[in-house]
């Protein structure tokens, strides 16, 4: 009974799942996309209503007033009276929304009137009466009042006012039309319509039971909503209900108008589905009641009946059939007949069958180093049976193994035994495959495997056998060999010489890659041949043939030559030729190994370099005889330039003496006149002879010791000498001392060692010794060189003085005994030399002077008397305002 209320209870929720769930979900996504479908049309519909009469009230009212402005702007330049009542008679007429329309003079009090309904007044009965809600404003504005009922027509208006500058123009404005126009819509959609001003008051209103209300709404939520923008759309709840609203601006006025809808109305349509749908799912659970009560009585309950006489059966019962049913089920005794006679031979079968299990068992679990497992692969696959080979190997106890999923024993699960099992499966025969097994105890084993699928006739039985045994040792020995099988070829490779191995005929056993490009053969092609047949060997120096040789080297010595190698695919190749025997570990010979070394590149690079080194000793012979030319003509004009310099240096103390002259020759003029003065005096004495004399004496003997210093200034000596730079200095700025003061040029001298530092403005020390160490130099070479720069500077700053408004020019000379070396700075206020000039400053006939006023060789010797003949330096750089050169000697040359 239990069974048939399960067989029950599992139809029931079968057809529930499959069907009724089903149902339900599309029904329900049905219902949701109505639901949303109608809120979203409902949504539209507003707006699109809201926006359409937004749009009409605003034409209607916009039009209005542009006519009340256009009026105004006609009273401004015509105030005739009749025109005025012509003009307001025809805007009654021509525009159905105004009630009235005065005409008010400055005072705001009415001058004219016109009316659209009524003749009861007369025109003259509102004269010079005023309106004072009337407010000021702008000319030409419209100005909308709040909306009020009309004393004269009991209409609900609203006041359009335009100033303009006489008066101003003021119609009423009947909102009747807004009724008429909201009713309509309201009629047709159940829907509130109202239209507020800009403080809630309502204009009109209709759909509230059809009726106007005249009440503030400023607290309706859509009234809030509405101020907010131009539009708006939103669900609200108000007054306990729940709406939807849309609405719009009227932008003439500053009103908006709002359209709002019960939900319970508005989706009306979307109830009455509901209703609907809900019937159809009652009537359908009806229908799906009837139909299980059928399935039931018809198919459920036959088949527990059948169930009950079948579990009789198998427990050996006769089924007790009632009279209705025999006809049903009398092949069920028949049946359980058959049955007692079959297991009688069932258990005959079983009986041969163990015996025949005991004695396979017995092979089975004989085989101690073959594994063999039984897998189960019905369902998700496990092992239901193993031998002792297979628990040797991998570690297991059977108990462990028997029910082990068989991936559980692979490196990688599903991609080894999973992957057999998927083939024997397809192919229904044996599979064999290599991989890796883990052992209990976690170590990986390689094994070789077959899987043998069990097949009964052509069914197969869902077992898979599998056999395997470990072959990591043999793995092992294969991954060595293959290693140092690998090694040697990499090593034969790697070698720059070509091997070639031969069996003990001569057939060709190994060829290496260097082989391969030496001979001009390819491996395939070499291997198997004889090596007599492949190369043609020859002596290198004797030309003999030593093809026929090769294979009768002393098994126990080798023989090396230099040979010539030609092969049919290939240029002679010259090599040098090693060949030795190859022996067995009793001493026989087993073949023949020839390494050979292309050396044909080399035998032409040496017969390349005899040649050249004969081209070579010819051409240093014609270069020694060029070189002493070269170097006899670099010191001729060595000697040109330094005569070119010393004739510049010349022309420059020339011109120092004659500025050292100048004054003493004045003097002595001086003196030679005041003797003939004096003799007409009678002044010449003794005294005045005396005096004379010795003051003309002292004048001659400086300009005598001018003529010296000039002489000594180019007293050239082919050896250095030990000279105090500050004495060399000193006797440099006497000679031109008299010339740059006749220039406004002061120099400053200034001297500095480790314990003192002096300076001197326009004079030198009495006393040079006490500064520092003597170097050793060529005293007139460095007087050139110091000459030459102040000659420069001087050049420089009387330059500067033509473009500018300074007189006065300053070079600063400085002297520093360092530790290893002495200095000599100069620099000027002359102005910074151009960078692309500063580069080229020492190049032999460059200068920065106009043609004619420089040689370009003054800086270039300097620089070769200072750094070739005497081992100083000499820099030139840009400071501030001028230029620096500097002079560094070290003491020790």
């Amino acid at each position: 009974m239990k069974r048939a209320l399960s067989l029950s209870r599992l139809f029931i929720v079968a057809f529930t799942f499959f069907l009724i769930v089903p149902m339900g979900v599309v029904l329900l996504f049905f219902l949701v996309s109505i639901y949303y479908s109608s809120k979203e049309k409902i949504a539209a519909d507003l707006q699109v209503l809201s926006h359409s009469t937004a749009d009409k009230v605003n034409a209607s009212l916009k039009g209005t007033a542009m006519h009340l402005v256009s009026t105004a702007d006609t009273l401004a330049a015509d105030r005739d009276k009749i025109s005025i009542d012509k003009l307001l008679a025809s805007s009654i007429k021509n525009f159905e929304l105004l009630d009235n329309i005065y005409v008010l003079d400055e005072e705001k009090k009415i001058n004219a009137v016109s009316y659209s309904d009524f003749n009861r007044y007369s025109n003259e009965d509102f004269r010079r009466i005023k309106l004072n809600e009337v407010k000021t404003f702008d000319d030409f504005l419209p100005n909308w009042s709040r909306p009020f009922n009309s004393l004269l027509t009991s209409n609900y208006i609203v006041r359009l006012s335009v100033k303009y500058p006489q008066g101003y123009v003021v119609g009423d404005i009947n909102l009747k039309f807004l009724s008429d126009a909201l009713i309509i819509d309201a009629e047709n959609d159940k829907t509130n319509i109202f239209i507020v001003d800009s403080k809630g008051d309502i204009i009109s209103a209709v759909g509230f039971d059809n009726a106007v209300h005249y009440t503030n709404m400023f607290t309706h939520p859509a009234v809030q909503q509405s101020y907010q923008g131009n539009h708006i759309l939103l669900d609200y709840t108000y007054d306990g209900e729940d709406y939807t609203a849309a609405g719009f601006k009227i932008p003439i006025v500053d009103w908006y108008i709002v359209y709002e809808q019960k939900q319970k109305e508005a989706f009306s349509l979307f109830y009455n589905i509901l209703d609907l749908t809900a019937f159809a799912v009652l009537m359908t659970l009806c229908f799906i009641l009837v139909v299980l009560i059928l399935i039931k009585k018809r198919l459920i309950n036959p088949i527990t009946q059948l169930t009950k006489y079948s579990q009789q059966l198998s427990k050996g019962e006769k089924p007790k059939f009632v009279d209705f049913q025999e006809g049903g089920f009398s092949e069920l005794t028949k049946l359980y007949e058959s049955f007692e006679h079959m297991t009688i031979k069932i258990d005959e079968r079983e009986q041969a069958l163990m015996e025949k299990e005991e004695y396979v068992r017995t092979i089975f679990d004989s085989t101690t180093n073959t594994g063999i497992l039984v897998v189960d692969t019905e369902g998700e696959p496990v092992i239901t049976d193993t031998n002792m080979g297979a628990q040797l190997i991998l570690g297991y106890k059977p108990t462990e193994l028997i029910g082990l999923p068989p991936d559980a024993l692979v490196r990688y699960i599903g991609e080894d035994i999973g992957r057999m099992q998927e083939e024997a499966q397809a192919l229904e025969a044996m599979v064999t495959a290599q991989f890796d097994m883990t052992k209990k105890n976690g170590e990986n084993i390689s094994v070789l495997c077959t899987a043998h699928p069990l097949i009964k006739g052509n069914t197969y039985q869902n077992l898979l056998i599998v056999v395997f045994i470990d072959i990591t040792e043999i793995k092992r020995v294969q991954s060595a060999l293959e290693s140092e099988k690998e090694r040697l070829d990499v090593t034969l490779k790697s070698i720059g010489e070509g091997v070639v191995a031969t069996d003990k005929a001569g057939r060709i056993t190994l060829v290496n890659s260097s082989a391969e490009t030496v001979i001009g053969q390819q491996y395939d092609f070499m291997v198997g041949n004889n090596i007599k047949d492949i190369l043609r060997i020859y002596d290198y120096d004797s030309g003999e043939d030593l093809s026929m040789v090769l294979t009768s080297v002393s098994d126990l010595s080798k023989r090396t030559m230099r040979a010539n190698i030609i092969s049919e695919q290939s240029e002679p190749v010259t090599v040098v030729l090693t060949a030795s025997a190859m022996l067995h570990s009793d001493g026989d010979v087993i073949g023949f190994v020839y390494v050979f070394r292309d050396i044909t590149e080399k035998i032409k690079i040496e017969k390349e370099l005899m040649n050249r080194k004969i081209q070579l000793e010819e051409i240093n012979r014609n270069l020694e005889i060029r070189v002493t030319d070269e170097a006899e003509k670099r010191r001729k004009n060595e000697q040109m330039l330094f005569e070119q310099a010393k004739f510049a240096a010349m022309g420059q103390m020339i011109s120092a003496i004659a500025h050292q002259w100048r004054q003493p020759l004045n003097a002595l003029a001086l003196f030679t006149q005041d003797i003939e003065d004096a003799y007409q005096a009678n002044e010449v004495d003794d005294g005045y002879l005396k005096n004379f004399v010795e003051n003309s004496m002292s004048l001659i003997d400086h300009m005598s010791c001018t003529i010296d210093d000039f002489r000594n200034f180019f007293h050239s000596s082919n050896v250095t000498e030990q000279v105090n730079i500050v004495q060399v200095l000193k006797n440099t700025l006497e000679l031109v001392d008299t010339q740059l003061r006749s220039q406004g040029i002061n120099y400053k001298l200034t001297i500095k060692n480790s314990e003192k530092e002096d300076v001197f403005f326009n004079s030198t020390p009495q006393e040079v010794d006490v500064y520092g160490r003597n170097i050793s130099i060529y005293p007139s070479e460095m007087k050139q060189v110091i000459l030459n720069i102040i000659h420069n500077a001087r050049y420089a700053i009387t330059e500067k003085r033509k473009n500018s408004n300074i007189k006065d020019g300053n070079i600063h000379i400085n002297i520093e005994y360092n530790v290893d070396n002495v200095s000599l700075a100069f620099s000027n206020d002359g102005g910074r030399i151009a960078d692309a000039a500063l580069a080229r400053i020492f190049d032999p006939y460059f200068t920065t002077k106009p043609e004619g006023e420089g040689t370009g060789i003054g800086l270039y010797m300097s620089k070769i008397m200072i750094e070739d003949h005497i081992g100083g330096l000499l820099m030139a750089e840009n400071i501030d305002n001028g230029a620096k050169f500097t002079i560094t000697i070290h003491y020790d040359r």
